[in-house]
């Protein structure tokens, strides 16, 4: 198994535009990165990831509309 290898500080510098502080170690990650890769805590509000809805939230609405849907064509 490899371990991770730690970006380069020519990596980190040439990618300085999109690399913000982990919350739970304050050590430099890059802005999509969904965990950490210095100390594996979970990051939010990831560039990719906001706005992502869970997908019980989207199945929910989807039964709820199908319900509604079926309701305005059986009455």
């Amino acid at each position: 198994m490899h371990e991770h290898e730690e970006p380069s500080q020519e990596d980190i510098e040439r990618f300085s535009g999109v690399t913000r502080t982990c919350p739970a170690c304050k050590k430099e990650i890059f802005d999509d990165a969904e965990l950490c890769y210095h100390c594996g805590a979970a990051v939010e509000g990831t560039a990719a990831g906001t706005g992502k809805m869970p997908v019980w939230v989207m199945i929910t609405g989807s039964v709820a509309l199908l319900g509604f849907l079926a309701l305005l064509i059986f009455r």
